[in-house]
């Protein structure tokens, strides 16, 4: 079946569907049956045909009735939306200021979105909610070397659920984009991809997904405000060179970055919010960082990196509590920033590779008043607290915390601060109650970090991984 160039009037498509050029659904609704497939074959120019959906408006009537596109499928009878092999990538569009609902269930979406650049793909399905009926609901959908999903919220109640959705081989560094200033609830939660989510919008909830691969990162633009919860997510930025990336960034100061397990990067979180709380942090080691060329134009030879920082540049005001910040990194929190904040509860594990625990680098005009107590700090090749501060310095409130296996000094930079009188410290991890077996090479900590393929596949979640490490550390 070839549908027409326009569509004014409810259809219902099923068995093959070939769009040869572009197809405009104007006000109309086509349900697509189960096993049904859409086929985008007419493109040999730098862009394909394209699904778009319009509005007209109704005689007499000041507004339009919602296009809509509902694709539902069955697990044993997926419906499968693809562009022909040699053809240009074809794409989902909605039209702006164009009413419309998207819902696809057990979808098979492959090789959507054309190359617009060599850096630049298209989405392959792009909306535009505005309407308070605006919906974009994809559920138990898989996309296959497809640009990304984004959606630009317009009106007020506009929202979305993106629920166990796969992305594989993302052409492009964004699966999923979430924008605009409408404030409906969106959730994204409990999909699988190789690339990042990133979310420009307030009122979103990000939960139980697992990103895994050179791309994979959580971002919260400032643009969000408030509203945006990060809870429950596997991150693991898999690159093997030191360029900048990252599994986790959060500009928007009120987001909420919680129980989240984040890995590798040349930063683990760039940007950490106001509440970070309960996550595990992992660094890389064996980074490749290049050198560029010598004076002759010869290329130098790339030298050996880890991680620079777990975590950096801290918002003002913030109470970092209750993670684990373990392993490979020149520091695991690099503090840039004047105002204050607060640091408890946390267990620092340099894994012995790892040089500082917290370094201090304001150049500020005032003081930073930072509360660090209650924090245990294990293993680590340098003295662990830093303080290298120009101008005013830090005022830092120290009290509680435990120190592993250090003989010298574990304050550097402090003016008159010597160990606390509460402070402890003890010879090995072994010592601790309750007792810690991890530490770089253990046998416990390679099963926990060895969990890419289980999560990916299903056989682990998210919360699982989470509970694994925080049981090894003790924690509850």
């Amino acid at each position: 079946m070839r549908p027409p160039r326009f569509i004014h009037a409810d259809a219902v498509w099923s068995g093959t569907v070939v769009i040869e050029h572009d197809v405009e659904i104007l006000s109309a609704e086509v349900r697509v049956e189960p096993g049904t497939t859409i086929r985008f074959s007419g493109g040999r120019g730098a862009k394909g045909p394209v699904l778009r959906l319009s509005s007209s408006l109704f005689a007499g009537s000041e507004r339009s009735r919602p296009s809509r596109l509902v694709l539902n499928g069955t697990p044993d009878r997926p419906i499968v939306v693809e562009s022909a092999e040699a053809a240009t990538p074809g794409a989902i569009v909605a039209a702006p200021g164009t009413t419309t609902v998207v819902n696809a269930r057990h979808v098979i979406f492959r090789r959507l979105g054309p190359q617009m650049g060599e850096h630049t793909v298209e989405p392959a399905l792009s909306v535009h909610p505005i309407a308070p009926e605006d919906d974009l609901w994809l559920t138990d959908c898989r996309f296959e070397d497809c640009g990304s999903v984004r959606a630009e919220f317009v009106g007020a109640d506009a929202g979305c659920e993106i629920v166990r959705c796969t992305f594989a081989r993302t052409r492009g560094p964004v699966a999923i984009r979430l924008m605009g200033l409408g404030t409906g609830i969106k959730v994204v939660q409990g999909n699988v991809a190789d690339a990042a989510i990133e979310v420009a919008c307030p009122q979103t909830v990000i939960g139980g997904n697992v990103l895994v691969g050179e791309m994979a990162s959580i971002v919260v633009r400032k643009q969000a405000g408030a509203a945006v919860t990060v809870a429950g997510n596997y991150v693991h930025c898999t690159t093997d060179k030191d360029i900048g990336r990252y599994a986790a960034k959060c500009e928007a100061p009120d987001a909420r970055l919680m129980d989240n397990v984040l890995a590798g990067g040349t930063y683990v979180i760039e940007t950490t919010p106001r509440t970070a709380q309960r996550n595990v942090v992992i660094g890389a080691g064996h980074l490749e960082a290049e050198l560029g060329v010598d004076k002759d134009g010869k290329r130098l030879p790339a030298i050996s990196a880890m991680t620079h920082a777990l975590m950096t540049n801290i918002s003002p005001g913030a109470v970092i509590s209750d993670n684990l910040l373990l392993g490979p990194a020149y520091v695991s929190v690099s503090v840039e920033q004047t105002a204050g904040f607060s640091m408890q509860d946390n267990y620092f594990d340099g894994w012995g590779v790892a040089r500082q625990a917290v370094r201090f680098e304001t150049t500020a005009t005032g003081p930073a008043e930072v509360v660090f107590t209650g924090n245990t700090v294990v293993d680590f090749s340098q003295v662990p607290i830093v303080n290298e501060a120009r101008g005013p310095g830090v005022n830092l409130q120290a009290r509680g915390n435990t120190f592993v296996g250090f003989a010298g000094p574990v304050w550097k930079g402090f003016a008159g601060l010597r160990d606390g009188a509460d402070d402890r410290r003890v010879a090995s991890a072994a010592e601790l109650n309750p007792p810690v077996a991890a530490g770089r090479g253990s046998p416990t900590t390679q099963a926990a970090a060895d969990v890419d393929e289980l999560l990916v596949t299903g056989r682990k979640t998210p919360a699982q991984v989470h509970r694994m490490w925080f049981e090894m550390y003790g924690k509850k």
